[in-house]
């Protein structure tokens, strides 16, 4: 005598990456052509059964497959364009060496954009769409103008800004400008929310879309990304200058 079961599959399940707090870490609200994602995955039937990962971006009926065993992304665009949607490099995991052999179409440039990941195993069962950003968020991508970028990292109310674009107004490099204020939204216990949560790759790979970096500060610039990414930043060519006041007790091996 025997018995006959059913078997029933169960498909895969993602989760964005979380911070020490169980937050998800979000994309900015506000990047120029760099993001990156990282996300966990999981199924029932063995992780070993997830055959392909799918990502979009702004339209889920046309993904890019990469492989099953990747778990973090960077896409980025480099500029000049010559059109306001892009097609991105896909850089599997955090070492931005060699892109992915097939392009992220859809970029929309000084527009919002939505990224749609999902997995699907050998039978077939396909993961709900990971979304980010979520309902409610925003992620604005702004295209690069020019080939100097200001790091904002001034956190005093005074005319800083002001004083900063005079200059480079009179010296008429207005037009080649960009500015990232990683100052904004910083509280006592948070970088600022312009930041990327993944400062390596993607803050160095923002960096990197642009030739010059002039980064300003009082007496507390945000020292730890800065050692991070300015060694990458000036490897690859970068030219960067630092107007700031350092704390009295800072190491600067790191820069």
């Amino acid at each position: 005598a025997s018995i006959q079961l059913p078997l029933k599959n169960s498909p895969p399940v993602l989760k964005f990456l979380t911070d020490k707090n169980g937050i998800t870490i979000s994309v900015p609200e506000t990047t120029f052509t760099v993001a990156s994602f990282g996300w966990t995955a999981d199924d029932i039937d063995g992780i070993e059964s997830i055959k392909s990962i799918y990502v979009s971006l702004n339209d889920s009926t046309n993904p890019v497959e990469i492989p099953s065993t990747t778990r973090f992304i960077t896409i980025k665009a480099v500029p000049p364009f010559t059109s306001d949607v892009v097609n991105c490099d896909i850089y599997l995991g955090t070492s931005i060496n060699t892109s992915y052999s097939v392009k992220l179409p859809n970029l929309r440039l000084n527009a919002e954009n939505k990224i749609y990941i999902s997995a699907k195993d050998i039978a077939g069962a396909t993961s709900e769409f990971l979304k980010m950003p979520t309902s409610g968020a925003n992620w604005y991508v702004k295209k690069p103008t020019g080939e100097i970028l200001i790091i904002d990292d001034y956190g005093t109310l005074d005319n800083a800004a002001d004083f900063y674009t005079a200059i480079f107004d009179s010296l008429n490099l207005l037009s080649k400008i960009d500015v990232l204020d990683i100052k904004f939204g910083r509280t006592t216990t948070s970088y600022g929310t312009l930041l990327p949560k993944f400062i390596s790759p993607m803050f160095t790979e923002t960096l990197k879309l642009f030739k010059y970096v002039f980064w300003y500060s009082e007496n507390d610039p945000t020292l730890e990304p800065a050692q991070i990414c300015i060694p990458s930043y000036v490897q690859s060519g970068g030219k960067v200058l630092f107007s700031m006041v350092f704390p009295q007790i800072f190491d600067a091996r790191g820069l």
